[in-house]
């Protein structure tokens, strides 16, 4: 595997020090190094309550390479919310993270499995307790 994407919901998880989110990133990074989209990273900024967690939150993204947004990301972002939308209340910024691992083809790490499943050629990492 050459990069697994990390979604913002398992750096929530270890940022508030959740067992299963601690176990689930130290087990993907032992598998491939770890990435985020811009996305996710902003945000995990945006829901930082303080300084003090958004320096915690800082520390941790350093640790991750960051993908940024692309033409090719944007245009496979804009297809995924043209075409689910209606059916399955696509959200924007999930559009461009799973656009993200789709653009790369790397496997994901998150949480939210339901809202992903139905993406074709999408991977998605088991994630325990996952929704």
């Amino acid at each position: 595997m050459k990069l697994i994407l990390v979604d913002s919901d398992v750096l929530i998880d270890v940022l508030r020090q959740i067992p299963v989110g601690v176990e689930a990133l130290v087990a993907a990074k032992a598998q491939a190094p770890l990435a985020i989209s811009i996305v996710s990273r902003m945000e995990v900024v945006v829901g930082s309550a303080n300084s003090e967690s958004l320096q915690r939150a800082e520390g941790l993204l350093r640790q991750l390479e960051i993908i940024w947004v692309s033409d090719e990301i944007s245009r496979v972002a804009d297809g995924s919310v043209t075409r689910y939308s209606l059916s399955h209340s696509r959200r924007i910024p999930d559009a461009f993270i799973a656009a993200t691992a789709l653009v790369y083809d790397v496997p994901r790490l998150s949480k939210n499995q339901r809202d992903y499943r139905f993406i074709p050629g999408l991977k998605l990492l088991p994630y325990p307790a996952a929704r």
